[in-house]
């Protein structure tokens, strides 16, 4: 089986990850809203297959060991794609998120995952992803996804005890065996999406309209259908993913600043917008990933 790059899989310390992982095309943390927890807490991805690159951004895998009597609440800024997780009871599919997600961690566990590209799920769902929008859903009721209904059980039965890169192999090889058509709508939208992420100048979704050579209401359906979300609120997500990161610095930038590059009018407008996601000033936030 052909990979991209390698196919072994890069630890991550999820707060300090600041390039792509050495020729892996893996691209920097984002979104991570909680410094790590205490005790052992492992996070490792690796890229997709050369198969799968079209639909897939990384496979990932969580392990923690908590202290004893420690609990621990972790959060992220969800990313503007799906999440198809597997643990050793359950299967889970996550739909793109507006809110913050959060999760109570158990004394110990293990979760791993398929991060899709932002308009990568679509060819595997055969429907809108707006559907999604904002859903967690048990996998085996989903009929779409009834071919990798092995897949969990074999993670955490027969291939429990193999490599990490082992278990990825599994992954990877049901994921092939469903190797959706590649659409001309999902070549196009791939390239959009990687434009909005990448490029911090771009903040209004008529630019962004405008640079593909699309109406607003084009660009609003495309993206609706593919991603199940707005242009508006995917550059609103990367912005906010690059004022995290920027927040979680030493100095803290400028409300100001931050606001100004962000694409906000003032700092107030920054704030209300933050505040409405995370539950915290930007100035709370940064004082309480510092302290």
């Amino acid at each position: 089986m052909q990979r991209g790059h390698s196919n072994r899989a890069v630890r991550d310390p999820l707060e300090q990850t600041r390039q792509p992982t050495g020729g892996l095309g893996l691209r920097p943390v984002r979104g991570v809203a909680t410094p790590l927890p205490p005790g052992e807490f492992t996070h490792l991805r690796r890229a997709p297959s050369a198969a799968l690159q079209p639909f897939v951004e990384h496979l990932w895998c969580v392990q923690w060991r908590l202290p004893a009597g420690a609990a621990q609440r972790v959060a992220t800024v969800p990313h503007p794609c799906v999440h198809w997780t597997f643990e050793a009871d359950t299967s889970t599919l996550t739909g793109p998120h507006k809110r913050l997600w959060q999760r109570d961690l158990a004394p110990q566990g293990e979760v791993l995952g398929i991060k899709f590209r932002p308009e990568g799920f679509r060819a595997y769902w055969g429907a809108p992803v707006s559907g999604l929008r904002d859903l967690i859903q048990p996998a085996r009721a989903l009929p779409a996804l009834a071919f990798a209904r092995e897949l969990g059980p074999r993670l955490f039965g027969e291939l429990a005890g193999g490599s990490l890169d082992t278990r990825f192999d599994a992954i990877e090889g049901t994921l092939e065996r469903a190797l959706p058509r590649l659409a001309q709508e999902q070549l196009q939208l791939a390239v959009l999406i990687d434009t909005a992420r990448d490029d911090r100048e771009l903040l209004r979704a008529d630019a962004w309209a405008e640079r593909a050579a699309l109406s607003l209401r084009q660009l609003q359906r495309l993206l609706a259908d593919w991603v199940g979300a707005s242009p508006k609120w995917i550059l609103a997500r990367y912005r906010l993913h690059e004022a995290l990161h920027r927040l979680q610095q030493q100095p803290a930038p400028r409300l100001t600043d931050l606001a100004a590059d962000t694409g906000f009018a003032d700092a107030a407008h920054f704030s209300r917008s933050f505040r409405s996601v995370l539950g915290l000033s930007p100035q709370q936030y940064a004082r309480l990933w510092l302290s």
